[in-house]
């Protein structure tokens, strides 16, 4: 036969022309009984396969999947009660260390407070830094802890015999820092503001230098 479209001689058993595309109509529907008659015979095997079959496959794969299910809601259950206890837990040690903390504070605060008025701050940071018993503690609620804090670090400057050239390097800074906090208590400001001048004077007569380019030497530091 020939394509209708363009000429070409076609075999009447092929759907479409060759040459140019164009279906051939007797073609297409040959091949369409065919594939249809292979789809009814795949039909028929499976028709012959015993049902049973099917039904033992869909319970035992019915079966794996719902384990599969039971263990993965079994480990999701476990890890989120895990974690909900762990939870519990800390904030139970949070409240206990919170409680004992406010206990500590409600005595050692007091003893502090009365060596500060006496201006016995040697007692209070030898309070802070030796005994057992402080050791556990933060002073960070006491309300002159940024000043015993500076008044610490003036301690180390102004003893360079006792103290490395870098632990006074750092010790200046640090007060150099407290200096300018603007929330410290405005008699505790003046008072460190004072030792400022004291170590400024010690750092150009000792080292030759000022506090801007000390302060540049640390802001070059923490760049580092």
């Amino acid at each position: 036969m020939k394509c209708p479209n363009c000429g070409a001689a076609l075999d009447d058993s092929v759907a479409k022309c060759l040459y140019c595309g164009s279906t051939n109509f007797p073609g297409a529907e040959k091949e369409y009984m065919k594939e249809l008659h292979e789809l009814h015979k795949d039909l028929e095997k499976l028709e012959e396969v015993p049902m049973d079959c099917f039904e033992d496959s869909v319970k035992k794969e019915s079966a794996r999947a719902g384990k599969r299910i039971v263990i993965s809601l079994l480990i999701t259950v476990l890890v989120a009660l895990g974690i909900f206890i762990l939870f519990r837990f800390n904030d139970f040690q949070l409240q206990k260390q919170d409680a004992a903390q406010t206990a500590w504070e409600r005595t050692a605060f007091p003893k502090m407070d009365a060596w500060y008025e006496k201006e016995d701050y040697d007692a209070v940071l030898d309070y802070i830094l030796t005994d057992p018993e402080t050791q556990k503690y933060s002073i960070y609620n006491w309300k002159h802890s940024d000043f015993i804090w500076a008044y610490a670090d003036y301690l180390i400057i102004i003893n360079p015999e006792q103290n490395s050239e870098k632990d006074i390097m750092t010790a200046m800074t640090s007060l150099l820092i407290m200096s300018r906090l603007e929330n410290m208590r405005q008699e505790d400001s003046a008072k460190v503001k004072t030792y400022r001048k004291e170590a400024e004077q010690i750092l150009n007569e000792r080292y030759n230098m000022t506090l801007d380019q000390l302060q540049k030497n640390y802001e070059e530091a923490v760049k580092k």
